[in-house]
């Protein structure tokens, strides 16, 4: 196991720890720990993980934009990131690789500059101390402690807190984490998209609320029998019996909202609540590999603010639900306007009217309320009215009162109301509405008065047809100039890029040959050469790669590079073709028998041993292979087959993929050739066992942990016998 710490030490010494069996406290650090994602990195670069290995703190990576976040991440049995349960800095992504501080407190830094602190964000008592040491606990807190020593694993006493991620949640509580009336959940944009949403969870008072903006859409609240007389509750905490508990102290539990598996507390996972992009509250927990939900607070789709979109009428039936427009009439009642769906294949994304988007208030922010009236849908109710008058009340006034309240606001662009009881609801942002049986129920949508608002519509459609008519004209005249310039530039153009580009490539020193056309057609159906035309390269690319390839040299593990060719638009790389004995290792893996031989055990040692020595020379040199299978493998068969292995096409991914491969991409693609021979033959003997170790070490998820080559090639170099012969048992 010497060889093993010393193959997967990655320069962060408690990472060896993390993956020994035999060392199982991974939950602290001490002040004065540094650490950035690698080159290279995953999805997510994890620098502490707790002892239970269900979370890891780290970094985690956008793959979109390439911005990272300093995040608290729930883990698989395999080390894997499973969901984002904390973030520091979802509103403002780190746009450079970061680099992690701890020196008490944590701060994050991008060349020098401090990005994000601890201390600016923490309403600790104890904000004025600094932390010994960054705890990860089993309950996925990560927490600055100040105390002379750290317990393996971190307890979870809170004496001595510094700051704590549980202070600021995001968009996740998790079981146990006590969240109080001075915290927030807000959800995500999108499941791909972690920066604040439109959704957001509270405790007001004595209850429960989930917030559209300002509006409540579900409440639960505390029992009145139940809260002492005081209406206030201190703070709800998931428990693992299988409930939300609502508290006033630790001891005077108010409330409680049971889940699914209430009483089948299990000690295999953690439960979490997530306020999801939908605006879902959902609690969540972890089995078998697979999310399991065991709670949520909205059951019928209509429930939901947004179903809709805006203007939308939303009705379900059996958990399905259908959408559709309103239909008004004027303050006259002479006539009626329909609002259209804004997307006719999708009734969910809401409704549009000219009428609704042309109020004196959109266009002039004049209060003068004889300049809007109001268009009248009845029969319907708006999704956050009886959560308000459940959490709040609200005060009684006449339909008249209302109507005028909201003229002589210009930010109120609808308003509900109830003839029955006289409530009156202003809204500011119109979200999904729902079907009313109650005829009494009225909506009022804010238009401009149907004089005023259909001249200025008029004269401003005529205009614009104008303007568009003119545009089309010059842009038509314009397209015309631009492709007769064009063609009349096409060949003069062609020759100054071709130009240019071979006075580039004459500066190149030691440069390969560059091959006609002719000779690459004639011989590219032998074996002397193996040629690569290039796809989708620009030519400066196409240039700088076969420099920097060029300046590899040579090296006995590497197919020689022969030269290149450019043809028109097309450009190849020529590489120094197999002779008539060469077979791929793939071909040998997949085909053994009489036509292909059988490798002996001293020979896959010896081919890893090549390919690792091939590898860690690219890497020295700058270069990544980044297209490493068994197929570009070549093995020589002449001469009993006493040649080393080649690799081929080395060079060319770059060129190829976006974003470009690294040397960490080459050590895990190296890690599945090993376990491609470790699975071929009639199996390793037992002191074999050590490149399965070296396997598993190429292939671990995270990118800092994977050797470098040259160590792996310095560590099989050990275990080879020490003259192991490439031999090859024929099966003939």
């Amino acid at each position: 196991m010497e060889s093993l710490a010393k193959l997967c030490y990655g320069g962060l010494i408690f990472f060896l720890h993390l993956h020994s069996p035999a060392a199982q406290s991974v939950g602290s650090v001490p002040r004065g720990f540094r650490f950035s994602p690698p080159a290279g990195a995953g999805d997510f670069s994890a620098f502490l993980v707790s002892s239970n290995r269900d979370f890891a703190a780290g970094f985690s990576r956008d793959p979109a934009t390439g911005y990272f976040a300093l995040a608290v991440a729930g883990m698989n049995a395999n080390s894997q990131p499973l969901d984002t349960i904390w973030m520091a800095n979802r509103d403002d992504p780190f746009r450079a690789t970061p680099e992690l501080l701890f020196s008490g407190s944590l701060l994050v830094t991008i060349h020098q500059n401090v990005q994000w602190n601890s201390s600016s964000s923490t309403t600790s008592p104890s904000s004025s101390s600094s932390g010994d040491f960054l705890e990860l606990l089993d309950s996925g807190n990560l927490r600055l402690v100040s105390r002379s020593s750290s317990s393996s694993p971190p307890s979870d006493d809170q004496a001595g807190v510094v700051w704590q991620s549980f202070d600021h949640p995001t968009d996740t509580l998790l079981q146990g984490q006590n969240f109080t009336q001075a915290m927030r959940l807000v959800s995500s944009i999108s499941n791909q998209d972690p920066r604040s949403g439109s959704y957001s969870l509270q405790l007001q008072g004595d209850r429960i609320l989930l917030l559209a903006g300002s509006e409540p859409y579900w409440t639960e609240a505390a029992l009145k029998e139940h809260d002492n007389g005081t209406g206030s509750t201190i703070y709800m905490r998931i428990q693992p019996e299988g409930y939300i508990g609502l508290y006033q102290s630790e001891q005077t539990r108010v409330h409680f909202v049971p889940f699914s598996s209430l009483n089948r507390a299990s000690t295999n996972f953690t439960r979490r609540a997530r306020l999801d992009p939908d605006g879902n509250l959902r609690v969540y927990y972890w089995q078998g590999g697979r999310m399991v939900e065991d709670y949520a607070a909205l059951r019928d789709p209509c429930e939901f603010p947004d179903s809709c979109g805006s203007y939308g009428i939303c009705s379900s039936e059996l958990q399905n639900k259908s959408c559709k427009c309103p239909v008004g009439v004027t303050a006259d009642g002479n006539s009626t306007i329909a609002f259209l769906p804004v997307d006719s294949r999708d009734a969910a994304k809401g409704c549009r009217s000219d009428a609704a988007d042309a109020n004196s208030c959109m266009e002039t922010r004049s209060k003068n309320s004889s300049e809007d009236d109001f268009l009248m849908i009845q029969g319907v109710d708006y999704f956050a009215i009886r959560f308000v008058v459940a959490a709040f009340g609200v005060s009684t006034v006449t339909l008249e009162e209302c109507r005028a309240l909201c003229l002589g606001n210009c930010s109120c662009k609808a308003f509900f109301f109830r003839n029955d009881s006289s409530v009156c609801f202003h809204t500011g942002s119109i979200r999904s509405m729902l079907p009313s049986s109650n005829p009494h129920n009225l909506g009022f949508i804010r238009i401009a008065k149907r004089g005023r608002s259909h001249h200025t519509s008029r004269a401003l459609q005529i205009s614009i047809l104008v303007l568009a008519v003119l545009l089309a004209i010059a842009a038509l005249i314009f397209a015309c100039y631009y492709r007769r310039s064009r063609r009349r530039d096409e060949n003069k153009g062609e020759v100054n890029h071709h130009s240019d580009e071979e006075a580039f490539l004459e500066t190149i020193s030691g440069l390969p040959k560059r091959f006609p056309f002719s000779e690459i057609e004639s011989a590219k159906n032998t074996r002397r050469i193996s040629v690569v035309q290039l796809q989708g390269c620009s030519p400066r690319e196409f240039q700088a790669e076969l420099a920097d390839i060029a300046r590899l040299g040579s090296h006995s593990n590497l197919v020689a590079l022969l030269g290149y060719c450019i043809h028109g638009k097309k450009r190849y790389i020529i590489y120094d073709g197999s002779t008539s004995g060469s077979r791929s290792l793939d071909e040998i893996l997949k085909n053994p028998g009489l036509e292909h031989p059988t490798l002996e055990w001293s020979a896959k040692k010896e081919i890893l041993l090549g390919i690792a020595r091939g590898l860690a020379f690219l890497h020295a040199n700058g270069g990544v292979h980044g297209d490493l299978v068994p197929g570009n493998v070549l093995l020589d068969l002449d001469h009993g087959g006493s040649s080393s292995p080649r690799l081929a096409r080395y060079g060319l991914a770059s060129l190829m993929r976006r974003p470009p491969p690294n040397p960490s991409d080459d050590v895990r693609a190296f890690g599945a050739i090993v376990a491609a021979l470790l699975d071929g033959g009639d199996g390793a003997p037992a002191e074999d066992q050590r490149l399965r170790e070296i396997w598993k070490c190429c292939a671990l998820q995270e990118a800092v942990l994977r050797p470098s080559m040259a160590m792996v090639a310095e560590t099989l170099s050990s275990i080879l016998p020490p003259k192991a012969s490439f031999g090859i048992q024929s099966l003939n």
